[in-house]
Formats: C-alpha cells, structure tokens, sequence
C-alpha cells in the first residue's frame, strides 16, 4: 500500500523542493531538515553562521573534537583553531582535524630533535623491541609478534612497476609508501667499513646461502657499494639497508668473521639489533623485500632459539608470499623477467623451509601444494653469472622436499603398498640422478653440497624412524627380543626395508659430519649440522641395542666429538648434548643388561659405548 501511494505522489520540481536533495555536512550531524533558498548556503547554516559543505564526514565517525571544529566553538579561538579553519577553507576536501594537526606538529619536533650523526638511542616512539624470554632485551616477544602479524594481515598489496632497466641491478620492487628516514640515521651507524662488509658479504654467499636463494649476489653488492659511496646524511632505501643488516648478522655466525659479538657474545648481535628497529617499517607493506627479511631473520634465529621460533618468521613470509600472490603463475606477468625469476626463487625457498620445519614441528601445511601454480626456478644467464651450480641446488632440494612429503604422506594413513613402493623408489632415483657437480665434496662447495645429501638420508630417517621405535618396543619388552625381531621380518618385510634404509641413512649422516669436521668446514651455528648429527646419533644409539655391533662405538665417539665442538661455541646447544649424553648412558646400561660380558667387551672395546 506505502508502495502504491509512493508511485501515484505527484513529483515536485527541484525549484519547488522545500528541503535539499542532499544534506549538507552541518545539518547531517545535527539531523536537521536542510533546506536550501538562495545563495551558496543552507538556511540552517546562513541561521547559524556555519560554513556550509558537503562530504566530509569520515565513516569511522566524528569525535567531539571534530563536532567544534564542524560547529565553530566561538570559546575556542586559539591560534591552533585559526590554523585549522584556514587550512579547511581552502582544502575543503582534507577535513584536517585538532588530532591530525597535533600528530604533524609532533612528528615535525621529533625530526627536527635528530642530529646529523644521529645516535644509538634515537629509537622511534612506540616501537617494540625484541625480547628475549630470559629478560635480556634480546630476538623475540609476543608483542613485537603480535605487530608483524597485525601489519602483514592487514597490508595492502598496491605494487608499483618499475623501469625494466633497473631490474639487472637492483632487481627490487618497491611500495607506494613514504619512509621515515629519521631511523635510518643511528642504524647506518652500525655499518661495517667496506672492506669488512665486503668479507661478510663473501662469507653469505659462499656459506650461509647454502641450497637456498635469499638475495642476488650482484644486486647486494652494488647497492652496499652505493651506501658507502653516497653522502652520510643521503636518504637510503629502509628497506634494502634492513636486508643488508640481517646479511651481516647471519655472516657473523661464521668462525671466519666472529669477531662481530658485542657483549653478549652472540655472533652479530650488533647487525640484528639494527635490523630488528627497521624491521616494523620493512613489513608496513608486503613486499619482496619483507619476504626476503624474515627469511633471513629465520635463517638467523635458527641455530640459536630452535624451530619453533625460526617458524614464525618463515610462516610470515609464506604469508607474504600468498598475500602478493608469488604462488600464482599469472601473477607477476607484468614484472620484468629477472624479478619474475627472482620472485619464483625466493616463494620456493619460503616454501621448502617452511615445509621442512613444519613438519619436525608436526605443523598443517600454509598452503595446499596443489594452489601452487608458480614456474619451478630456471637457470638464467643474467642472474647467475657467479654461481651457476646455486640454483641446480635450489632444485633439487625443492624436488627433494616434494618427494619426501608425498612419500610422508603416504607413510601415514593406509594406502596402496604399490604406491609406497613406487614413491620410495622416485626418492632413490633423485639420488642417482643428481647432478655430478653438486655430488662433489670439494672444498669449494663442500658445505652446500653436504648438506643436500644430509638432507636426502634425513628423509630415509623419518620415513623409518616409526619402525625404529616398534622394533625397539619388541626387543625390550619380550624376553625372547631376537626371535620377535625374526618374526616381524617375515610378517611386515617393507617396514624392516625402511628400518634399514633409517639406520644406513644414519651411519651416512655421521660419516659426512666427520668429514666436514675433519676438513674444518662444521660450524657452531649451523643447524643442520647440529641437528642432524643429534638425529643420527640417536638413531645409531638404538639400533645398537637391537643389533649390536663394533661401528656403532666407532661412530658414536666421532659424533660425540662433533656435537661438543659445536656445543663448546654455542651455548644454545647445550640441552642438544646434554640429551645425547644422558641416551648413551642409558644405551650402555641396557647393552650391560642384555649382554654377556664378552659380547659387551667385543661390542664396545672394554670401554663404555661412545667413551
């Protein structure tokens, strides 16, 4: 019925109309009638002597100190309120406000406080430091956390293109977004001298890189170069000086360079104390530059607080990553083909960290492999003029990881046993056919190519570390161990198949640590080396109660020595050890056990197992 009475209302000329088509700002807030008679303004405002407008109110709503600024408060005529309806009068479209004047007053006293030099203590108000659980103001806190989560969720992704020309060189893009420089004065200040940056530089590329791809070597150089040759008080990128920070710190970790401890004693402490200020700024706005920034702040945290912790920073960037779309074949079409290359390197090498911790962490994947429609890295000339055999390793420790999970994933729930066999054989077929050159354990790339076959017997340790502990459980818990061990090789012969391939890939693991320890290429803060002699040794250990055996004491000695080496100059590793010892003890009191006295000799030379 209202329907009816609204089509059959008589319509009114606009010249005829009491109230106004649209309200201005004035009586919209008051919630009056707006009529309109002659001349530019209502008869509300002309009453009232207000400016009359249109479209400035804001959606998130007007605060009393906007209602005296929209209602002319005649008690308010301070210089401040003069300001502000100067301003408004001739941007009416702005609608600056007594908060927004304020805050731009502050910020001009703030940056005018900052000397030329600038200082150590020049830390922009507000912004969270990282803290250590300990108390020591040191790597991590929830609330430093709960920012980077805030500002990478609710970034926005507008990318502007850059000039193809420049890509070669720098090979960075970056966001509409205007930086603070006033940072960027204390932080340069901690610096090496060129020479120094130049070593650490060296030492990133040739070891800590290892099989993944952070950064391009030649772009990393040549703006580090610009830094040094540039004026001091020359505004620098906040982010590439942030990437070139956490690149010091991670080179620092290294004996070669060591030396750059302040006094905590942690390796380039000084770089990642720099590079933690910048770090809100780099992640204000998704980026390459922010992805590439928790990689490396992962890379560096890991060796010292775990997994657990290193996994945070890789999920932000795979967030990141998702975020901008880099998993996406379509999406970066419009790049120039080195960044669209370098886009593809650096997802993948987010993506097969973060699946390698994850799932030592029991974690769900980020995201379905399958939504993963990005081109696998391919050698190309421009960008891998120095190291061709980089990216060869970068594929094949992506293929790698693919094969274990699917190999995973079927080990898991029921499945075809044609299936396991055929996935088990693709995982050998990818050692065979690994590329000679990242086969060879030559000094020069002894460490990167090490460590890929570390990580491939790593696989043949999860998939038979479950068969490990059953075979354990059957040797311990009947009185007749050996024969229960004979009848489960009968009756579930592929799990005794994985079984052997766990312990072999595990006796292979320590031959390669002893090497690198032998060549003096094992570091203190590396974890995989670490990581998997712990694993390995472990796996050794408990194979040596079910089948005792004269290599066992031979190798658990070695890793002994490897593990202290590494624990003596990383305190952080110390439970690691610690845990090996206490295992050995008790692997020696059940070997007293369940052999006789010859058998004990024989087995473990007289001595303890592993003394």
């Amino acid at each position: 019925m209202m329907n009816q009475k609204k089509r059959n209302r008589p319509r009114v000329s606009l010249s005829c109309r009491k109230r106004a088509i649209k309200a201005c700002t004035p009586c919209r807030l008051r919630k009056s009638k707006c009529r309109f008679t002659s001349g530019d303004a209502c008869q509300n405002c002309r009453n009232n002597n207000l400016r009359c407008f249109f479209d400035l109110v804001k959606k998130e709503g007007i605060t009393a100190e906007d209602d005296t600024l929209l209602f002319g408060d005649n008690t308010a005529d301070t210089p401040l309120c003069s300001v502000l309806r100067n301003f408004n009068k001739f941007f009416p479209s702005v609608s600056l406000t007594r908060r927004h004047l304020a805050f731009l007053l502050q910020l001009i006293a703030e940056n005018s406080h900052h000397s030329p030099a600038g200082s150590s203590d020049n830390i922009t108000p507000g912004q969270p430091t990282l803290t250590h659980p300990g108390g020591t103001s040191r790597l991590s806190n929830e609330g430093f956390l709960a920012l980077a989560v805030e500002v990478v969720s609710q970034a926005n992704t507008d990318i502007r293109q850059l000039d193809a020309s420049l890509m070669v060189s720098h090979l960075y893009y970056d966001i509409h977004i205007n930086y603070d420089h006033a940072p960027l004065l204390p932080v340069l200040n901690q610096f090496p001298n060129q020479s120094e940056a130049n070593s650490l530089i060296d030492t990133f590329f040739s070891v800590g890189q290892g099989n993944c791809y952070f950064l391009h070597e030649d772009s990393l150089r040549a703006r580090v170069s610009e830094i040094y040759h540039t004026k001091p008080n020359w505004p620098q990128d906040l982010k590439f000086v942030g990437l070139a920070l956490i690149t010091f710190a991670i080179a620092s970790q290294y004996p070669c360079v060591k030396d750059n401890c302040d006094e905590t004693g942690l390796p380039g402490e000084v770089y990642f104390k720099s590079f933690q200020r910048l770090l809100p700024n780099i992640l204000a706005e998704p980026s390459l530059e922010s992805i590439q920034s928790c990689l490396l702040m992962a890379a560096y945290l890991l060796p010292i607080y775990g997994t657990k912790i290193s996994h945070i920073y890789i999920h932000q960037a795979m967030r990141i990553a998702i975020s901008l779309g880099l998993h996406q074949e379509n999406t970066n079409k419009s790049f120039p083909i080195p960044l669209r290359e370098v886009c593809n390197r650096v997802f993948w090498t987010a993506y097969i960290n973060e699946r390698y911790i994850a799932r030592d962490l029991g974690y769900p994947e980020v995201i379905p492999l399958a939504d993963v429609t990005c081109p696998t890295p391919q050698q190309m000339l421009d960008l891998d003029e120095r190291d061709s055999r980089q990216i060869s390793r970068l594929i094949a420790r992506k293929d790698l990881v693919l094969l274990s999970e699917h190999v995973l994933n079927l080990r898991k729930g029921p499945t075809d046993p044609n299936d396991f066999r055929t996935a088990c054989s693709r995982l050998q077929y990818w050692k065979r056919t690994l590329h000679p050159d990242l086969q060879r354990l030559d000094a020069e790339y002894m460490r990167a190519n090490t460590h890929l076959q570390i990580h491939y017997h790593l696989c043949w340790i999860n998939l038979g570390q479950v068969d490990l502990m059953k075979a354990m459980q059957m040797y311990l818990g009947g009185q007749q161990g050996g024969d229960n061990i004979a009848e489960a090789k009968k009756s579930d012969a592929p799990s005794m198949t994985l079984l052997a391939s766990c312990v072999d890939s595990a006796y292979k693991i320590l031959d390669l640590i002893e090497r690198l320890r032998q060549w003096q290429k094992l570091e203190t803060f590396s974890h995989t080396d670490f990581y998997a002699c712990l694993i390995a040794t472990t796996v050794v250990l408990l194979d040596s109660i079910i089948h005792p055996h004269k290599k066992a004491a031979s190798r658990v000695s070695m890793a002994l020595v490897a593990l202290r080496y590494i624990a003596a100059g990383n305190n952080h590793t110390r439970k690691g050890l610690d845990y090996i010892e206490g295992l050995l003890d008790e692997t020696n009191r059940v070997l007293f056990d369940f052999c006789s006295p010859e058998s004990y000799h024989d087995i473990t030379g007289g001595t303890s197992l592993g003394r």
